[in-house]
């Protein structure tokens, strides 16, 4: 993993190479590129201030500018899109070259698996805390059909679904400000009405 730096240390890393801008620039893009793979890519960074340098200098990326997410500008990529950055696995390419090899090696498919990830219909933890969330942040309610059939619960947004209702309606005729929707009526169940 990387190691935090003095600024004295930096400075004497810095000086080893002809570059243009501030040593405080350069670990700053460092840093980030450091901090941003553990988040967004799920990979570890292993390269050393000086490695990151290195790289940049052998490309001809003299100025901290040059690096970003913008068009014509310099990001770090791995080889395949796989592995950890670090010596042999990443270099410095343009954001377009950065972009194409991203689909090429399946990104976008890897980035909506991660996006759809856990959720309460794929993960049981998930699952259990949404029915918490349930149980503590709904409130309960007693609605009763056109057919007569009542309905008590706290999940409103399940009835709703299942009876094609729309909520806003519905949360205006529990709030009393509308009389039915579609022939449902009700109120919410105030916790000291409970039996």
């Amino acid at each position: 993993m990387r190691r935090i730096l003095s600024h004295k240390e930096t400075q004497e890393v810095f000086s080893r190479f002809p570059l243009q801008g501030s040593e405080d620039v350069w670990y700053k893009k460092w840093m980030t590129l450091c901090r941003n793979a553990r988040h967004y890519d799920y990979a570890n960074c292993y390269l050393s201030f000086e490695d990151y340098l290195t790289l940049a200098y052998d490309v001809g990326v003299l100025d901290p500018t040059w690096i970003g997410a913008g068009l014509g500008k310099y990001q770090m990529a791995r080889i395949g899109d796989v592995g950890d950055y670090k010596t042999g696995n990443c270099r410095f390419v343009m954001r377009e070259q950065n972009i194409q090899e991203w689909r090429e090696n399946g990104g976008r498919e890897v980035c909506s698996k991660v996006q759809l990830g856990r959720r309460k219909e794929t993960h049981i933890g998930v699952k259990s805390m949404a029915e918490k969330m349930i149980d503590i942040s709904s409130k309960r309610y007693e609605v009763r059909a056109p057919d007569g059939t009542v309905h008590k619960g706290r999940n409103l947004k399940l009835l709703l679904k299942a009876h094609g209702l729309n909520s806003g309606c519905m949360s205006l005729v529990l709030n009393s400000h509308r009389a039915h929707h579609r022939g449902w009526t009700g109120h919410y169940i105030e916790e000291g009405d409970l039996q």
